[in-house]
């Protein structure tokens, strides 16, 4: 499961094979009720995984509904120094988000290669890795809606095309 800033995702695992992806957008404080509406026909998994950048109210609501609805308590994804063969750029790893980190793993450990990651959500977040599996270090910037907004908002005369 990835919880984005505005955005939750996950498709279930079936031994090697994964299922279509779901996505639905989420407010936190209406998160147990929208879980229970997305998730109603879900058969019970034997494991939940969160890769999550949503805040801890997301995490917190999440943890409640597994362990009421499955009887589990999901597992955090948490950014390391080093994982899967990549070493983390960033001296403050905190400030490296899950799904930034996740990517960079994912794309490193299918190429073995030179290799830049990016997502486009609500933010767009670009990555780098080297040859050797160095993580080289990232930005990231607002999304289109976001730049949207801000001209729309910030200045006179400007609106936020559709």
């Amino acid at each position: 499961m990835d919880v984005g800033n505005t955005r939750i995702k996950w498709a279930l695992l079936d031994g090697r094979d994964l299922g279509p992806c779901q996505a639905r957008e989420y407010h936190p404080d209406k998160l147990p009720q929208l879980l229970d509406e997305y998730w109603r026909d879900m058969p019970s998994p034997q494991r939940v995984g969160i890769a999550n950048v949503g805040g801890e109210e997301a995490a917190r609501a999440i943890s409640i509904y597994t362990s009421k609805r499955w009887r589990l308590e999901p597992v955090h994804a948490r950014v390391r120094k080093s994982a899967a063969g990549v070493t983390n750029a960033y001296r403050d790893i905190t400030q490296l988000g899950i799904d930034r980190w996740l990517g960079v793993i994912a794309a490193w450990n299918k190429y073995r290669a030179p290799l830049v990651v990016a997502g486009c959500g609500t933010a767009v977040t670009i990555e780098a890795v080297d040859g050797g599996g160095q993580h080289l270090g990232g930005l990231i910037i607002p999304g289109l809606r976001l730049m949207q907004s801000s001209l729309h908002t910030g200045t006179r005369g400007i609106t936020a095309a559709g």
